[in-house]
């Protein structure tokens, strides 16, 4: 951008950041709790004291690195992990943090309000600066809303809000102001489910299903598109089953139980007990009709580049709107610095060619994959990577490891994801962002990968459905 004349001053100046919206989603994430003072609380050994908000934050190495050892203990087991003394050391390393962004927020709108004379790409690439901002200010707000949660609990104190006046919410207001006045740019939506901490998170146990009596073990069929289904059928041969994979060229009787994995031409009729349309396979495999279905329960996503540039930063996926198995997928890493004039800021053209839609990535994340048979979870997996390189995003790159329980979050969005695309059978893709909690729903597959136990599962399931549908 052009030079500002006095720009240090303009950081320094008063916030002019607009009144806080109560529509926004900060309405929900900004939540202050009220100081408590000290001195009328039992905190064994604490002898905590408030810190000045104004201090600068540390940029040692050795105490920068201490502080992160510190949170990775925290996020991972809890405060009832750290001493009463690292307890109130981290949270006024948090607190401050939040100070500190909240002051940039504040430097960066203002810098905004400078640039507003300046041509369109100045004012565009301040934005981006702004959305940048917003993103960070988020993530450390969730972190300090949660550390005060648990101090809350066991009984520790808590500091007046280091963001007293509100800039990270009117941040997030005025950037989404900007969005909503330009017609060229559709919204980004989708927010997933927050829950406090996963560990404290109700867990349920998955259903188990015992195998069917003899009279009623009939053969399932796979109804698989020609030249597909060759992984299936490997876990098919293994199993030991009656499971048969048929594509157009397998006579299929009357009356049989059919799923229909990934065929949204079969032209299935009547005479078959069908599992999946293929109305609703054609949904699943068409992801932006599934993402426009999925709604709130999806990352946030847009056809636009620029957009992505804008509201997603320095590291987003491309996606095609028909891949299968992660091919059509790639992460594409935008690093700062981009020229103002260059909408997509350090990506070419050719760069985000060839993707249908781009959606935010989560760098610090934990996948899974739940089947779901008529509106009910029948396995769950965690998807651990193994010695995936940077960029990739292929399954072929995971672990499947089984769980024994799911999470409330967990369940509700694979259930509603499965109702909204309408599919009867499928595997949910879901994300859960480690820093904020989030928890996404990243796409719905009619054809999911299955390997012997969750064959076996998933026939054991669909009888025990279909001759008793009260069975658990």
């Amino acid at each position: 951008p052009t030079q500002v004349a006095s720009v240090p001053a303009i950081l320094e100046q008063p916030a002019q950041l607009p009144p806080p919206d109560p529509a926004s989603v900060w309405s929900e994430l900004y939540q202050v709790m009220p100081q408590t003072d000290p001195d009328s609380l039992n905190a064994p050994g604490s002898g905590y004291e408030f810190s000045d908000m104004t201090l600068p934050l540390s940029t040692r190495q050795g105490e920068v690195a201490s502080f992160n050892q510190l949170n990775e203990s925290w996020r991972t087991n809890g405060i009832q992990n750290l001493t009463p003394y690292q307890a109130d050391q981290l949270y006024d390393y948090q607190r401050r943090r939040l100070r500190f962004q909240a002051d940039r927020l504040n430097g960066q709108y203002n810098y905004l309000l400078a640039m507003r004379g300046g041509n369109a790409a100045q004012v565009e690439w301040s934005y981006q600066q702004l959305a940048e901002g917003t993103r960070e200010y988020q993530k450390r707000r969730l972190q300090l809303n949660q550390m005060q949660r648990e101090r809350q609990l066991v009984g520790y104190p808590i500091g007046a809000d280091p963001d007293e006046n509100g800039e990270g919410i009117s941040a997030d207001y005025a950037l989404n102001q900007w969005l909503s006045s330009r017609p060229d740019i559709p919204q980004a939506s989708g927010q997933g489910l927050v829950w406090n901490r996963p560990e404290l998170e109700p867990q349920f146990a998955l259903p188990s299903y015992p195998p069917p009596s003899p009279e009623q073990a009939e053969p399932l069929y796979f109804r698989v598109r020609e030249g597909q289904g060759e992984g299936l059928r490997r876990s098919v041969a293994q199993s030991g089953l009656p499971v048969i994979v048929a594509d157009a060229n397998t006579p299929i009787p009357a009356g049989a139980l059919v799923l229909n994995w990934g065929d949204y031409e079969w032209a299935e009729t009547e005479q078959y007990a069908v599992i999946n349309s293929a109305e609703a396979v054609r949904v699943a495999r068409d992801k932006l009709s599934s993402l426009e279905r999925l709604g709130e329960l999806a990352p946030a996503s847009t056809t636009r580049p620029a957009e992505a540039v804008a509201r997603f930063g320095t590291v987003f996926a491309g996606k095609g709107r028909t891949g299968q198995s992660g091919s059509g997928k790639a992460i594409l890493q935008n690093p700062p610095g981009g020229p103002a004039d260059r909408p997509l800021g350090n990506l070419s053209a050719s760069a985000v060619s060839g993707y249908d839609y781009y959606q935010e990535y989560l760098q610090e994340r934990s996948e899974y994959r739940a089947l779901v048979l008529g509106g009910e979870v029948i396995a769950l997996y965690k998807r651990v990577p193994q010695g995936v390189e940077p960029g990739q995003l292929r399954p072929d790159n995971f672990e499947y490891q089984p769980l024994p329980t799911i999470g409330q979050r967990q369940l509700e969005a694979s259930q509603t994801a499965m109702d909204r695309v309408g599919l009867d059978f499928g595997g949910v893709d879901l994300v859960e962002d480690t820093i904020t909690g989030r928890l996404m729903v990243l796409e719905v597959n009619s054809a999911p990968g299955l390997g012997q136990e969750s064959l076996e599962r998933l026939y054991r399931a669909a009888h025990a459905q279909l001759h008793n549908p009260e069975a658990e």
